[in-house]
């Protein structure tokens, strides 16, 4: 180009755009770019449990697959964001990835790579600098590089655009991005240009693809443990002559490749230590994250700079998640330790969750955070100002909450005075199924409540949570659990003055034994619990031991003691003040099954007649489960008297209300029973077809004895005869 007074000449190399230049300016580029290749750093020679994920990405750079994915039309995007948790491996996958691609020639011009320290306020690489280093890299003289960050982001996709258009590719690496704008300018934009991108934030607006990294499964981080230790001394053979210890390591470290590699560094340091050792070491969670450090390299403080990098109210938000004692917290439960409403605790966790520092939980609306992490959050929360009003607002609320699904699953049921909640409102529930369902979700949460609340001087707030989850228990009997969190609330109940509540928490702490099958605890229990009753001169506490007693005895078989138990418990609420019609019912339903073993049948129909009566004269304040239990009595009795089609139908009607409360356990039962019976009637098809959906309910509750049992029966039925159908096929459609 030739112009009066102006001579710009552009010679040898690619001619990448239009330059414009000053006076006599004579611009020369180099015949042959550099393909920048020595700038990649090297990966590890230890790659461990990212197959399937470098199979993803090298899928995604393979210039094969982009030609027939672009045949179909326009150019195929190739960019593809790894995302993650600080020392998850994002950074050895992007060089894994890198140098296989590279070394399969699909980029014969060359990898740039940049470390935008994106997490680090002291080495942060901004845009424009990152240009400076990729046009440097590409031959372009310092002197014709343009000072302004558009300027250089046009002149370097047009290069890489010129050696794609010369079949010489590069693949463009850029690590440790912290946000889109961050990346955004070093992208390519030809279409044929591959790059990847890693970051601890979720990058969904870089219209890439995005592939997250999670923690290693346990065997792969073992494995990751023992090669390391095997590249530094290949005799090292602690993982395989410990893989007890190797493994506690391995969950201990939660699986995070980075601190897996710093515990290898530490052992290969001291090779005579025992894994055994280090797992003690690592076991003590308060000093966990300080021994995850080798030199300048630490767990806590690769977390840190994730953690500095949060606006105000997400750190606030990450210091107190910790606070949260279960192994995972709802939105609603999130809101109350944030103090803020659901809408801003779900936008914030949604933030937190896109720079990997809590997880999305199942089902939705559900988070976690990983234990390292965790960790972290615990140091930073132990020092926050918030900690204890925040402990009671929380645990406040899930006891509340707690007690307004025992009202809605035990409507009308005696129970503690809590007063009003000390914080935000507790959770509503449309119905039985929904607080059943809450509870499921909660009870982890709810157990450990009531440890850390005891522990942190709170006992006189939670001691009431195993009492209102008694509803959830005597259904689903997840008693292992509980058993030592009535034990530790019925002490606290005693230290703060709520001596009534420590008689209940006893008398169900018994009941909880009995269900596991521990017989003198369970009667030790009983006994310390309507000692303190009788103390107190609480009529209906003694009724109430005293039933449950009596139902001890009944599912222990020793109907006479059954039996004088029951009638004691009748002539204690002869003397209450106001009647308690419930807890007759339940006194005469369990002398009915008592006289029905002693064989005294008229006997035990008139008492299984009185307690159906009562029930059904509750009407509206009927327990509907109780009404459906005092039907199967009324089928056990038809049963022995050989009038099984009575029994039948009372079991049909027993099964009505199990499912509609969505009582599993119990329906089970009953469909087992229906299977008996009709095999007593020679209905070999409704036989079948009732155990096969009781052998499915079990399943669903983990019962593998009665699942077994049932199977057994099941091979040795008859095969039905074609097209037989169930009598009552209608009903029970399986």
């Amino acid at each position: 180009m030739s112009v009066t007074g102006i001579s710009n000449t552009i010679s040898n190399g690619v001619f990448f755009s239009t330059v414009v230049q000053g006076r006599r300016i004579k611009i020369e580029l180099p015949p042959q770019i550099s393909p920048a290749l020595h700038g990649l750093p090297p990966a590890s020679p230890v790659f461990v449990g990212r197959d399937p994920h470098l199979g993803i990405l090298l899928g995604r750079l393979d210039p094969a697959a982009g030609a027939s994915a672009g045949s179909a039309g326009g150019p195929v995007v190739i960019v593809t964001a790894v995302g993650g948790l600080a020392g998850v491996g994002k950074t050895e996958l992007a060089l894994q990835s890198a140098r296989t691609a590279r070394d399969k020639g699909w980029f014969p011009g060359g990898v740039l790579f940049v470390d935008l320290f994106g997490y680090d306020d002291a080495r942060r690489v901004e845009p424009a600098q990152a240009l400076e280093g990729f046009l440097r890299a590409l031959g372009v003289p310092g002197e014709h590089i343009p000072h302004g960050v558009q300027d250089r982001q046009r002149l370097y996709t047009s290069i890489l655009a010129s050696y794609a258009r010369q079949g010489r590719r590069i693949l463009v690496v850029i690590d440790n991005a912290a946000t889109h704008e961050q990346a955004r300018a070093l992208l390519p934009a030809d279409g044929s240009t591959g790059a990847v991108v890693t970051s601890r934030h979720t990058l969904g607006m870089l219209n890439a693809r995005l592939l997250d990294l999670d923690i290693l499964p346990m065997n792969d981080a073992v494995r990751l443990l023992d090669s390391t230790l095997r590249l530094a001394r290949p005799d090292d053979t602690r993982v395989t002559d410990s893989p007890e210890d190797a493994l506690r390591i391995a969950e201990l470290c939660a699986g995070l490749p980075l601190a897996l590699r710093i515990i290898g560094a530490v052992l290969i340091g001291r090779p005579g230590r025992p894994l055994a050792g280090m797992a003690d070491e690592l076991a003590d969670e308060k000093a966990r994250l300080e021994a995850l450090r080798y030199d300048d390299i630490a767990v806590g403080a690769a977390f840190e700079l994730s953690y500095r990098q949060l606006p105000v109210r997400q750190a606030r938000l990450f210091r107190l998640l910790s606070l949260n004692p279960g192994p995972d917290a709802s939105t609603d439960a999130v809101a109350v330790l944030a103090g803020t409403d659901g809408t801003a605790a779900r936008r914030d966790l949604q933030d937190l969750a896109r720079a990997h520092l809590v997880e999305a939980g199942v089902p939705y609306g559900r988070w976690r955070m990983h234990d390292l992490v965790r960790s972290f959050s615990d140091r930073l929360a132990a020092e926050d100002q918030e900690r204890e009003p925040v402990l009671e607002n929380l645990f406040g609320w899930y006891t509340h909450s707690v007690n307004i699904a025992d009202q809605v699953m035990r409507p009308g049921r005696i129970r503690p005075d809590l007063g009003e909640p000390p914080g935000p409102a507790p959770a509503a529930f449309p119905d039985r199924n929904g607080a059943l369902a809450w509870c499921e979700a909660e009870q982890s949460n709810l157990v450990a409540v009531v440890h850390n609340g005891v522990s942190e001087g709170l006992g006189h707030l939670v001691w009431t949570i195993p009492l209102s989850m008694w509803g959830f228990l005597t259904q689903t009997l997840s008693w292992d659990q509980w058993i030592e969190a009535h034990q530790v609330a019925a002490d606290a109940a005693g230290r703060c003055g709520a001596h009534s509540g420590r008689g209940w928490l006893l008398n169900n702490l018994g009941t909880g034994y009995r269900a596991i099958g521990r017989p003198e605890r369970s009667r030790a229990a009983f006994a310390a619990g309507l000692e303190v009753r009788r103390g107190l001169g609480d009529l209906h506490g003694q009724a109430d031991s005293l039933k449950d007693m009596a139902m001890t005895a009944r599912v222990w078989e020793d109907w006479e003691e059954a039996l004088r138990l029951s009638h004691e418990a009748l002539d204690v609420m002869a003397r209450l003040t106001v009647p308690d019609r419930s807890g007759n019912a339940a006194a005469l339903d369990i002398i009915a099954v008592s006289l029905a073993h002693l064989d005294r049948l008229d006997e035990a129909a008139a008492a299984a007649v009185g307690a159906l009566a009562i029930w059904e004269d509750l009407d509206g304040r009927r327990d509907d489960r109780a009404w459906a239990r005092c039907k199967l009595v009324h089928a056990g009795i038809a049963r022995r008297r050989l009038e099984y089609g009575q029994a039948i139908g009372h079991c049909l009607e027993a099964r009505e209300v199990f499912e509609r409360i969505n009582d599993t356990r119990d329906e089970a039962e009953v469909l087992r029973t229906l299977g008996e019976l009709y095999m007593a009637t020679d209905d070999l098809v409704s036989a079948r077809v009732h155990w096969q959906r009781a052998v499915e309910l079990f399943e669903r509750l983990g019962d593998t004895v009665a699942v077994e049992a049932l199977t057994h029966d099941l091979a040795d039925l008859p095969e039905p005869a074609a097209g037989g159908e169930p009598d009552d096929a209608s009903d029970d459609e399986a």
